[in-house]
């Protein structure tokens, strides 16, 4: 059977549709129609040839192939009564080279990780002198093409792909060459982002196609094209929903065909609840917010709380389904538009519920927002949970979704505020099915203890995350995916629900909490043998996952360029005015605890009523609340009740709550200002504080302005603070700028107890030198290493050396500045929650500094206390002398404590050593004893040290900390002469997790001519049950065995080429007299 042939042109199409899938959009048959507009009878190859690679097709190529016309002048469009939306390409004409600076430099200010790695990608197969043309692609019906540049081109605001990136190409002086192309054929009557335009789908999918033609990852386009977001589900999710029953669901959502019942009444009475919100405008000194809610405003929102009378099911009492929204928009206020008439998330929403239920047509449903103008300038929260609350007691909903973290917070809340769900919750949420209760009027304060809220006013929640969300930034596919299962879920619930009410079998009234319940239990039972509940869980953690991801980069490289932090979050709308938790609200709402009993009783019932996340996160709320109780009762009078809550979470988490990056807590620390009620830094612990923090902070920058000047003032502040490293002290080792010099050293200055201190000669950068010197970032990253500092490039990536990191660990820290920056490498490490390594903490507790003068010491006490004592500095013994590595081991193991264990090991790890390169022996003198050198003066709570033994008793140790020492050597002969008495060097494994093998096997005959009773044989037994190698290869090591390890717990000895001696090495050459 012959192959099938596709022609140029329809490989250029498939190709398109290709690129499209990719974005999760599907243009349809508008790729063939754009391809045949522009297309000419002989240029379909070239037509393929550009479409694969347009980044390298010069601009009169393009222009030809593409019936482009280049626009000189700007020629107004006609009049808006005779709309016409033009498409355009703008483009610049760069090097390879000219282009990978400018992507350098994006990389270092930006995150756009997969654009940049894309394009890195490309260029790699590029020469530095081919010329690359850097393209975006657009629409515009309210200018012309070249206004349109002019405007985007000297926007300084803008945060978008193109603005950032032609800002660099500009800075780099490269942006002179751009020049602006339209597409004559591709004109098409009518309005850009204009929901009810007639030719809207054609006009989106039309840039749609262009942007895909031209290849999305060369344009700087940062969106996929179209005001109004066309989503399709895949194969498989459609799959999964085909066996569900909408049938109640869409009887009910589309359109009656009898005409509607009036609905002036129900109407009439929402207005009236409006009015009375205009009054508290008025009342709250908002008078000119107030004058915008006219009275046919007012009318717009009762229309759009209850727009038929026969939404109203069940004797007209309840509406299966409310949309429960964050804010309104500007342009809907102006208009009057309601949510699924206009704005992007509207249609977007429209177009998801078309999927599911296979209708065009939908009657109106009930739509409501937490903030109804958007215009407010105080916080007037309550008020407007208050109105919201009332609107519902109207509408008595069964089901709801809410649109965003506000109204989730709200609806979570039980409407008593927006405190019981914070943002690290709300994404963990999105697409559960959540029973709440609308009763604002119940008292917390007031009602006793056994009282509940209203069992009438009870409804079922599907948090969404807020889908306009989707005008910002580049639009990720899984959020499509994420908001369509979520629908999926709500449309269900409300099939569930008119379902529940049309049987006659059940014994629960709709709107209590038994009837809530149920529906639940409804929901489940019908997503039984479905695939949903998990699609649901896996979408959301994929978004979360990029969200964070995003988010933290973002973060990283906005305090680099020394820019406005944004806390814009998908999964969050918090940074509304009035729509969080502010710092002076968090001492208002919580208090101090008061003196009075019975009014801290009252305390306590208001906040276990409240059931805030801060509560959720205490293990004794959770588990005992008896024991929360005690605790709260018990605490002094006038404190934080807040910051306690923080301190007791840290105190039964041994974690903070916290999970902040290095970079944030610098910034926290340097730019934000410290809540009022706290005094400490424990409010950086709590995410809501730390929101609230940046989003201040991003609120001065932003008043303040971000012109060219401003930005070049900022990147001379960063120089200045780079240039002044070690000049400025600092309190935690988090983003600290630092100049490393050419030996390796770098000075910095610390703050503790309020004083300033710097050692003279600085930090030692382990590992630098010649090749790492100038200014790098030194900084904390638990992520990276919990025992060290890390040093960092100044766009905060780790530096390495030979495939490894630049650290500055606690070991040297410790030994080297213990009272400078070791305790500021403490308080870091307790900043991140981490704990200190036991060694590091054992010898940071003693009350002596650890010196290597008393390592030689005890060396000295230990062999040179009587006689010389003559050593070999080679790792091997030579002519039967022993090497001063081998006695050093042996007397730490005795003598020394783990840290001076762990230093020495790593001494013996350096590619210098120890070792004098002239001399094959040393001649140690014998010691001046000038003063008892005594344990206990170095060591003050470890009671098994102990004064040198003699030689002729030496006993086995075994220390309280679990390690063995053996200081008897015949044993381990006696096992030589048995079973490796030869020249061969045998090779035995000594294998702690296989006793019955290798050395251990072959011990055993010793174990057993000895006897287990035998001091010297209980010595090895007691090294072999506690694992602890140390001390058995010391001793291999001073007969000439190598000692290998091949890892934890397994090494290898080779015999040296030579027979066992006669007696004990440690008897021979212990004291070498003259």
């Amino acid at each position: 059977m012959a192959s099938e042939t596709f022609t140029p042109l329809e490989q250029t199409i498939s190709l398109i549709k290709q690129r499209a899938a990719e974005s999760q959009l599907d243009p349809g048959n508008t790729s063939q129609y754009v391809i045949s507009k522009l297309v000419m009878s002989n240029n379909d190859a070239q037509f393929l040839q550009f479409a694969q690679d347009s980044a390298s097709v010069s601009d009169e190529i393009m222009a030809y192939i593409l019936q482009a016309k280049l626009e000189l002048n700007n020629t107004r469009i006609p009049k808006k009564n005779d709309s016409l939306t033009q498409f355009y390409v703008r483009s610049i004409s760069l090097t390879c080279e000219q282009f990978r600076r400018v992507l350098q430099d994006y990389s270092i200010e930006y995150f756009d990780e997969l654009y940049i790695q894309r394009f890195d990608d490309y260029l790699s197969s590029k020469k530095p002198d081919d010329i690359l043309f850097i393209r975006y692609v657009g629409c515009t019906s309210t200018s012309t093409p070249l206004e349109r540049q002019q405007e985007d081109n000297t926007n300084q605001t803008q945060k978008r792909r193109y603005s950032n990136i032609y800002r660099l190409i500009e800075r780099h002086g490269l942006a002179r060459n751009q020049v602006v192309y339209s597409f004559p054929l591709l004109q098409v009557k009518g309005q850009y982002g204009v929901f009810h335009d007639p030719n809207r789908q054609l006009i989106d999918e039309t840039e749609q196609v262009l942007i895909h033609l031209f290849g999305r990852d060369m344009l700087m386009n940062s969106q996929p094209g179209g005001f109004y977001y066309q989503y399709s589900p895949t194969d498989d999710d459609r799959e999964s929903i085909s066996n569900f029953n909408f049938d109640h669901a869409r009887m009910y959502l589309t359109e009656s065909a009898t005409p509607p019942t009036r609905p002036e009444s129900h109407q009439e009475q929402i207005a009236m609840i409006y009015q009375q919100y205009r009054g508290e405008l008025i009342r709250a000194q908002e008078g000119p917010v107030a004058k915008k809610v006219t009275d046919s405003y007012i009318q717009f929102l009762a229309e759009a709380a209850i727009p038929r009378a026969d939404r109203l099911i069940h004797n007209g009492r309840h509406v299966p389904l409310a949309v429960f929204a964050n804010d309104m928009t500007h342009t809907d206020f102006r208009l009057k538009r309601n949510f699924f008439e206009g704005c992007r998330a509207g249609a977007a929403s429209l177009t998801l519920l078309q999927h599911i239920l296979g209708t065009d047509s939908f009657s109106g449903i009930s739509f409501l927002d937490l903030w109804t103008t958007p215009y407010i300038e105080n916080n007037l929260q309550s008020l407007h949970v208050s109105t919201v609350a009332s609107v519902l007691e109207r509408l008595r909903p069964l089901t709801m979704v809410t649109y965003g973290y506000g109204p989730a917070a709200v609806a979570f809340s039980n409407f008593h505020g927006s405190h019981s769900l914070d943002e690290s919750e709300y994404g963990s949420i999105i697409g559960e099915s959540i029973l709440v209760n609308y009763d604002s009027a119940f008292n917390y304060e007031t009602e006793p203890d056994d009282a509940e809220p209203s069992d009438e006013l009870w409804t079922v929640i599907v948090p969404h995350f807020d889908m306009g969300n989707l005008n910002y930034g580049s639009i990720h596919p899984q959020l499509f995916r994420l908001a369509f299962l979520c629908w999926v879920r709500s449309l269900l619930l409300v099939d569930c629900c008119i379902s529940l009410l049309e049987r006659n079998n059940i014994n629960v009234h709709p709107g209590s909490r038994a009837f809530g319940q149920l529906l639940i239990e409804e929901l489940h039972n019908r997503e039984l043998k479905s695939d949903i509940p998990q699609k649901i869980k896996e979408a959301r953690i994929v978004v979360q996952e990029w969200r964070r991801s995003d988010a933290a980069g973002r973060l990283r490289k906005a305090i680099l360029r020394k820019d406005y932090i944004s806390d814009y979050d998908i999964f969050s709308e918090a940074g509304k005015v009035g729509g969080k938790l502010g710092y002076k609200a968090h001492c208002e709402r919580y208090g101090y605890t008061d003196e009075n009993t019975d009014h801290r009783k009252l305390q306590l019932r208001i906040l276990l009523r409240y059931n805030d996340a801060i509560l959720r996160k205490t293990r004794s709320f959770n588990i005992d609340k008896g024991r929360f109780k005690r605790w709260f009762m018990k605490l002094p009078s006038k404190t934080n009740i807040y910051q306690a809550l923080i301190r007791l979470i840290q105190a039964e988490h041994h974690s903070p709550v916290g999970n902040l990056e290095p970079a944030q807590v610098q910034y926290l620390k340097v730019q934000c200002k410290r809540p009022e009620g706290f005094d400490d830094d424990t409010w950086m612990l709590d995410p809501d504080l730390v929101s609230e923090a940046l989003r201040k902070r991003a609120s001065i920058m932003w008043t303040a302005g971000t012109t060219p000047a401003k930005r070049e003032a900022n990147k001379r502040n960063l120089v200045t603070r780079l240039n002044n490293e070690g000049k400025k002290a600092v309190k935690y080792f988090t983003q600290v700028p630092i100049n490393i010099l050419a030996n390796g050293g770098a000075h910095i200055r610390v703050e503790l107890d309020g004083e300033e201190k710097a050692e003279p000669d600085g930090m030692w950068i382990i590992g630098s030198g010649a090749n790492v010197k100038g200014k790098y970032i030194l900084d904390y990253d638990p992520n990276i290493c919990t025992t060290a500092l890390i040093i960092k490039d100044l766009q905060g990536s780790p530096v390495k050396v030979q495939d490894n990191y630049l650290l500055i660990t606690d070991q040297w820290l410790l030994s080297n500045s213990r009272d400078k920056y070791f305790r500021t490498f403490i308080n870091t490490v307790q900043l991140f929650g981490q704990e200190l390594r036991p060694i590091i903490k054992e010898e940071s507790e003693r009350s002596v500094a650890f010196s290597g003068e008393r390592m030689i010491h005890l060396f000295m006490e230990e062999y040179c206390s009587e006689n010389e004592l003559i050593v070999s500095t080679g790792q091997t013994p030579q002519n039967n002398i022993p090497t001063f590595q081998s006695l050093m081991d042996e007397c730490l193991q005795m003598k020394g404590t783990n840290f001076e264990k762990e230093i020495w090991n790593h001494w013996m790890t350096m590619p210098t050593g120890y070792a004098d390169k002239n001399k094959k022996t040393w001649t140690i003198p014998q010691l001046e004893r000038k003063r008892p050198i005594l344990e206990t003066t170095f060591s003050t709570h470890d009671s098994t040290r102990q004064t040198r033994p003699t030689v002729t008793n030496l006993p086995s140790t075994t220390s309280k900390r679990g390690g063995a020492t053996i200081t008897n050597d015949d044993p381990f002969l006696e096992w030589w002469r048995e079973f490796h008495n030869n020249v061969n060097g045998d090779v035995v494994t000594l294998n702690f997790s296989n006793t019955q093998d290798g050395f251990w096997g072959e011990f055993a005959t010793i174990e057993k001519r000895r006897g287990i009773m035998d001091a010297s044989v209980k010595q090895y037994l007691a090294v072999r049950d506690v694992k602890k190698p140390q001390s058995l290869n010391a001793l291999v090591r001073r007969y000439g065995w190598i000692v290998t390890k091949i890892k934890n717990g397994i090494f290898t000895w080779k015999a040296p080429s030579n027979q066992p001696p006669n007696q004990a090495m440690r008897k021979r050459f212990k004291r070498i007299t003259n």
